[in-house]
């Protein structure tokens, strides 16, 4: 008898560990063709979710199979703590979810909260693709259909970094979130000033990398090197997060001034742009119109249609958009009058070039093209001498950052300042009365 309870326990283990994937620990396809046949024979509302890792192909070939095991490992873990049982891996980078039993807002908003965590993840790329039924009578149609959207998905997502010219690299992905947690990357916050009476009017947030001797890297010399490598969005989530945690500092301290977050082409073209950044400005109880995107002529590049909805979109919501740049090389007068933008930003290079062959019919006629095209702000960048200035205020641009006034400076030194000037104006308006 005993004998034959062994016997017994010894079949179930074994059945059970022909039901497991030995690398992730999940359900392994024999498991999944067994709880899809069940699922046949007994109809109910259903959820099906088909998941793939991008690019690990090139992963395994570039890096090796142990890190791309890494990358599986690490789409396993999303996929299972959001979803716990009847999570599946089918195959080398494959993975299914069936949610049995579940009512199609809570499948939904489940999709969601998975869309936004791999767009967070600075690892593993997944694609998805998702179908719900209210009565899962036909399985074979709701997976074609799962699936066919997941290999869509994956496509956008080829087309994207082909058309960028980019290449996923998976361990820079990684050293980034390193840096990012280990606060090696900082963001701060140089002042935007009102050249006529001096006021602060707001922030451009900048991230700055310390290297090993403390010494800061400056943003053109990161920029380049994270679109060089696909992962900037990362860089720009970083920023964006960091620029909304400090305006609800600023909200504490009764600050209302808005912080412009220069962010990347490769960033503001994918899909889930707009939805990541309204779910920061609620996470941190943020107004959308207290942070400005500022884009350059490289916007260009994610397509006129999908540009023009973009920027409608982000307007719609509240979002103020700068053009950056306008006067370098990089900048398109076309692009500028094309499209309705809350604010021009005249580059610094212009500025000086202007200021040193003493050439103020150039400034005038660049400031009337940006007058031309209704804007409400224009804001000059890089003035470092009480010249430029005084050449800025004669030609009504009266917005304006750079040395001259302060270079970009922790939060805290940010609002001191704030504080000192708030006291300065309140004590001159107390000065007048008297």
């Amino acid at each position: 008898m005993q004998d034959h309870l062994e016997k017994r326990r010894l079949l179930s283990s074994l059945e059970d560990m022909s039901y497991i994937d030995k690398l992730t620990g999940l359900h392994n396809r024999n498991k999944y063709m067994a709880v899809l046949e069940a699922l046949k024979n007994e109809p109910s509302s259903v959820g099906i979710i088909f998941a793939d890792i991008n690019g690990l192909k090139a992963v395994n070939d570039t890096y090796s199979h142990e890190f791309g095991d890494r990358l599986i490992k690490r789409a396993a873990e999303i996929l299972q703590g959001l979803f716990s049982s009847d999570v599946f891996r089918i195959g080398g980078d494959e993975f299914v979810v069936l949610c049995r039993g579940m009512a199609r807002q809570v499948f939904e908003e489940k999709i969601r909260e998975l869309c936004r965590q791999r767009e967070e993840e600075q690892g593993a790329s997944l694609a998805v693709g998702s179908a719900w039924s209210g009565d899962g009578r036909d399985i074979a149609r709701q997976l074609a259909e799962a699936e066919e959207l997941m290999y869509q998905d994956k496509e956008r997502y080829r087309l994207y970094r082909q058309g960028n010219g980019q290449r996923y690299s998976a361990d820079k992905a990684l050293s980034l979130q390193k840096d990012i947690r280990s606060g090696c990357l900082v963001v701060h916050l140089q002042p935007q000033i009102s050249l006529l009476d001096g006021k602060l009017i707001g922030a451009e947030a900048l991230v700055r990398r310390k290297d090993a001797a403390g010494n800061f890297i400056f943003p053109s010399r990161l920029i380049r090197f994270y679109e060089k490598h696909g992962i900037v969005r990362h860089l720009d989530l970083f920023v964006l997060e960091t620029a909304c945690a400090y305006l609800a500092k600023f909200k504490r301290k009764n600050c209302f001034l808005p912080i412009s977050v220069n962010l990347s082409h490769m960033t503001l073209g994918e899909e889930n742009f707009v939805e990541n950044i309204k779910t920061l400005c609620i996470t941190y109880d943020t107004a959308p119109s207290l942070l400005c995107l500022e884009v350059t002529e490289h916007i260009r590049k994610i397509g006129e249609k999908q540009l023009e909805e973009l920027i409608l979109r982000l307007r719609g919501e509240g979002f103020s958009i700068s053009l950056s740049n306008f006067g370098s090389e990089y900048s398109s007068l076309s692009l500028a009058a094309g499209i309705d933008f809350s604010e021009i930003k005249l580059d610094k290079t212009l500025l000086r070039q202007i200021t040193k062959f003493s050439n103020p019919r150039a400034m005038e006629r660049l400031l009337n093209i940006c007058r031309l095209m209704d804007q409400a702000k224009i804001l000059a960048e890089g003035i470092e001498s009480e010249k430029q200035k005084n050449l800025l205020i004669e030609h009504q641009c009266l917005y304006g950052q750079g040395y001259l006034f302060s270079r970009a400076i922790p939060i805290d030194d940010f609002l001191k300042m704030y504080d000192e000037r708030n006291k300065s104006e309140r004590i001159i308006a107390d000065s007048q009365k008297d």
